[in-house]
């Protein structure tokens, strides 16, 4: 019997997944967490085979702490489940030491297959992500048409999260534990990678790439 476990802020989510890894899959034990923290804590006595993570949850976003999960437990299998752009969301997870991005728009039959290349021990990359994988091994130097989102920090797709959201700087300073002006930093340094002077086109450009 292996152990799984699902993190997803969303108990219909978590409820959806465990479905479809029942009715397809015998060998497992399930179990869940619904944040970063509790996940975090989970893991200190728990080490499960495989994990199914979304990325941003209620107190924080998940790709900030996969390079500490991978490092901590290198024999975990984890596999992002998420909304986020898988353009700009997946390459970065795979960097960091995912072993698959499958997003939340899949219907039913390509979560099942997803699942069953992850639950083998092999890496799920989309016919979408190849793509994306091949084209950036093609083209290392930026291009006209390529998502300039991909060209940020972690950190700056964080705080690029929370201003899309609508969050004001101290808000995000709040919300990431950094001062203030750090998070100005931050902002403008998104704004020239960007190539944008304000939160309007910033909006206008996550709308065109499909950047969530």
């Amino acid at each position: 019997m292996q152990k799984l476990l699902v993190c997803d802020d969303h108990s219909i989510v978590r409820r959806g997944l465990k479905n479809i890894l029942t009715t397809h899959f015998t060998n497992l034990d399930i179990d869940e967490c619904h944040s970063i923290s509790e996940t975090l804590c989970y893991l200190q006595t728990t080490t499960p085979d495989y994990a199914i993570f979304d990325l941003q949850l209620s107190d924080g976003n998940m790709l900030d702490k996969l390079p500490a999960i991978t490092t901590s437990y290198p024999n975990l299998n984890i596999l992002i489940y998420s909304m986020c752009n898988e353009d700009v969301f997946g390459k970065r997870a795979l960097q960091i030491g995912a072993k698959g991005f499958l997003t939340k728009a899949a219907d039913d039959d390509e979560v099942v297959r997803a699942l069953q290349i992850f639950l083998s021990g092999q890496n799920y990359l989309s016919a979408r992500l190849n793509n994306v994988l091949i084209n950036s091994l093609r083209n290392k130097k930026h291009e006209v048409g390529d998502n300039p989102f991909t060209g940020l920090s972690n950190r700056e797709i964080e705080v690029t999260q929370y201003l899309l959201a609508g969050k004001s700087l101290k808000e995000i300073s709040s919300e990431t534990r950094l001062h203030a002006n750090t998070i100005v930093t931050y902002k403008n340094r998104i704004f020239e990678k960007l190539e944008i002077n304000n939160i309007i086109e910033l909006n206008n450009l996550a709308r065109l790439y499909h950047f969530e």
